[in-house]
């Protein structure tokens, strides 16, 4: 037997639509959808690639921003598909190179710490910020003020970003391939729920849906080494 020499096929947003109403039951193999079909499949389909995004900080949807820094400017605007700024910023002064030879630690404070600081007017390099998440675009709010001497200055940040658009049915989904199995399984149990199946149908659907999904978190998160720590009490403890 030969196997394929190749490994990059994907099905599109119109075959995961397919697919899921074929597993809930509502269309046979011999049939295709309708138009009104395919647009409610697409309407679901975006319904749960943006619910996903609060399911976790996945390697695939964090990427890295750079801002550039101005005199006396504090706010800066992040991409209009980002969700949230991540962990602490490097900072990189006017004088260095890209990638710089030397950075420094921009740690990420809550907006009640930023807003708690006496002296919000002092300039010099910033070593703190908090994300602004009040508005559709995403801003990081920095301090100390940047002076003159951080002007062209870079402050580099992990951001957490919306995946793609599933609007386009001949697109295929900003997902990992793997993803495949939860994404038909979850859409099947909603065309299920809407279109009045058994209770027990969508039962089936819903909980294989949640088991894939479990199996894709585990895999889609980034795995450096882990250390665990354990502590417990003891008579011999503060001694």
């Amino acid at each position: 037997m030969t196997v394929s020499s190749t490994a990059t096929f994907v099905f599109n947003i119109s075959q995961i639509i397919t697919m899921a109403y074929r597993d809930a039951g509502l269309i046979s193999i011999y049939q295709t959808l309708t138009t009104a079909q395919q647009t409610d499949g697409v309407d679901k389909l975006t319904r749960i690639s943006m619910a996903s995004q609060a399911k976790g900080l996945f390697a695939r949807t964090v990427t890295f921003q750079t801002i550039t820094l101005a005199t006396n400017d504090t706010t800066y605007d992040l991409s209009s598909d980002t969700l949230d700024a991540i962990g602490p910023g490097m900072y990189a002064d006017p004088s260095q190179p890209d990638p710089a030879n030397s950075e420094t630690l921009v740690t990420q404070v809550t907006r009640e710490r930023w807003h708690e600081n006496g002296n919000k007017s002092s300039s010099s390099r910033p070593t703190l910020y908090y994300v602004d998440r009040n508005t559709d675009t995403v801003k990081v709010v920095v301090w100390p003020v940047p002076s003159a001497s951080e002007n062209l200055g870079r402050i580099r940040f992990q951001t957490h970003r919306f995946r793609a658009d599933v609007r386009d049915p001949n697109a295929t989904v900003d997902y990992e391939r793997y993803w495949t199995d939860y994404l038909v399984a979850e859409l099947a149990a909603k065309l299920a729920l809407s279109n009045s199946l058994s209770l027990e149908r969508y039962q089936v659907l819903k909980g294989e849906a949640a088991s894939k999904l479990l199996e894709c978190k585990a895999y889609s998160k980034e795995r450096p080494n882990q250390q665990f720590s354990i502590g417990h009490r003891s008579g011999w403890r503060n001694r």
